[in-house]
């Protein structure tokens, strides 16, 4: 007689009764509320950290309007104005432009060089410069220096960018322009 051959369980099968595999509704509802929590103490963090960023970001154009201002009095050996979008409201975004008459605004035929965009909602800039100065605008003469419309004379005080609690300040001096992390420039 013949003996029927053995049969192996297949690998990764055991014999006898069948385990589940998976998790269950309650360890599910458990990691769920863990990760609600976790969420919830990272929000204000979150929305510190894009405040943070939004700062940046503003500053950088700012410095970069400033510099492409500067640059572009020196190479055209004329004025050039860095100036709100809109009055006297930096929020409202600002342009660079050529300043062929000197007054400070833009009129028919100067040429802009560049707009920028709005600040960020909640964003506030506010131009620190005497009683004497409103900070309307940011005149360059032809070698790159901060002056005054008519006088000629130099200008100095600074735009404060500030957004919560945090703040920025782009500070003028007779030759320069740097930024600082408080709203004083020190």
């Amino acid at each position: 007689m013949t003996q029927l051959p053995t049969i192996k369980p297949r690998p990764g099968f055991a014999e006898g009764p069948r385990r589940q595999r998976g998790v269950t509704l309650i360890e599910t509802a458990t990691a769920a509320c863990v990760s609600a929590v976790l969420a919830a103490s990272a929000l204000p963090s979150m929305s510190a950290a894009l405040d943070g960023h939004r700062l940046t970001t503003a500053t950088n154009d700012l410095v970069l309007a400033v510099n492409l201002a500067r640059s572009t009095a020196t190479a055209q050996r004329t004025r050039v104005v860095l100036a709100p979008r809109s009055g006297a409201d930096w929020t409202s975004g600002w342009r660079v432009f050529v300043d062929d008459n000197n007054n400070g605004r833009l009129d028919a035929g100067e040429a802009v060089v560049r707009e920028f965009d709005a600040a960020p909602k909640g964003l506030s800039i506010t131009p620190h410069f005497g009683s004497s100065y409103s900070g309307a605008y940011l005149s360059f003469d032809n070698m790159g220096n901060l002056r005054r419309l008519g006088s000629g004379g130099y200008v100095l005080g600074r735009l404060v960018l500030a957004i919560g609690s945090d703040a920025r300040s782009l500070c003028f001096s007779v030759l320069q322009v740097r930024t600082v992390r408080d709203d004083e420039c020190t």
